[in-house]
């Protein structure tokens, strides 16, 4: 290289550098994605307003709360900025709705949003004992989050003959929670136990007080273990309609209703 001319040295340079450039492995910086993790409640009653709190991940600056259904509006709370105070419109149907957060960094991951029929409760206390259980009156749903190896105990009053639905949502709005749902006697000793995710239909033998107890199956727990319990009378003889949830995929089965009648006509159009 010392025999180039200057200019010709200073090209070679450059093609030795760029060409070095084009084979170091290239670097993608990227923001990170809000996440939107738990609300609590996680849901409400037609017609009604919440307070709901919020928590997720890079949500700094966070801004409006907002949902897939505008008639779910949301107004932050200002003394607390994870706060929002969520009214929900008496006509909006009862189901699952998609809550989300905008932040300066862009629009969060979706949470499940409840909005149902019943009265809504809440835990003000710890209920991790017969003696502190949480009273529920029927034709309510308490919005709840299990502890790590803890049971929450719960506590209703049923006449005799009368048929109570215990249904517990959460993995189907998008809980970590595999519960284990047991109703016992005034004293606790079990007397149905649901541990597979299904509603317990409950024959009340007695006038009396009874029991719920509800943990995960292996007993984990944190706030995304969190759960709507709902506890309504159920009239004899009528199919139990369980609360809102998504379903699995494999819930869904091939073909889809219709198709058939669909394909034949579709056929009909192209001979």
């Amino acid at each position: 290289m010392a025999n180039l001319a200057p200019h010709l040295r200073r090209a070679a340079v450059l093609v030795v550098l760029l060409g070095g450039a084009a084979a170091a492995p290239a670097q993608s910086v990227g923001l990170p994605t809000p996440r939107l993790l738990t609300t609590t409640p996680m849901g409400g009653k037609a017609g009604t307003a919440v307070e709901v709190a919020v928590t997720g991940e890079y949500l700094d600056d966070a801004g409006d709360l907002v949902f897939s259904d505008p008639r779910i509006t949301a107004k932050r709370t200002p003394a607390a900025g994870d706060r929002y105070t969520v009214t929900i419109a008496p006509d909006c149907p009862v189901g699952l709705y998609e809550a989300r957060v905008m932040t300066r960094l862009g629009v969060s991951s979706a949470r499940v949003f409840a909005v149902g029929s019943l009265a809504e409760v809440a835990v003000a206390a710890p209920n991790r004992t017969l003696a502190t259980a949480k009273e529920l009156p029927l034709n309510s749903v308490c919005n709840g989050a299990v502890a790590d190896r803890a049971i929450d105990y719960y506590t209703f009053q049923a006449r005799k003959g009368q048929r109570v639905v215990i249904d517990c949502a959460a993995r189907g709005i998008d809980s970590k929670l595999n519960a284990t749902v047991i109703v016992g006697d005034a004293a606790g000793r079990d007397l149905l136990v649901e541990r597979r995710g299904g509603a317990i239909d409950f024959a009340v033998p007695a006038d009396g007080r009874y029991t719920i107890k509800l943990h995960e199956l292996t007993f984990k727990g944190g706030p995304a273990f969190y759960y709507r319990l709902g506890v309504w009378e159920q009239p004899a003889g009528t199919p139990v309609v369980r609360q809102p949830s998504t379903l699995a995929v494999n819930a869904f089965s091939w073909p889809p209703t219709g198709l058939p009648a669909q394909a034949a006509t579709a056929r009909s159009r192209l001979t």
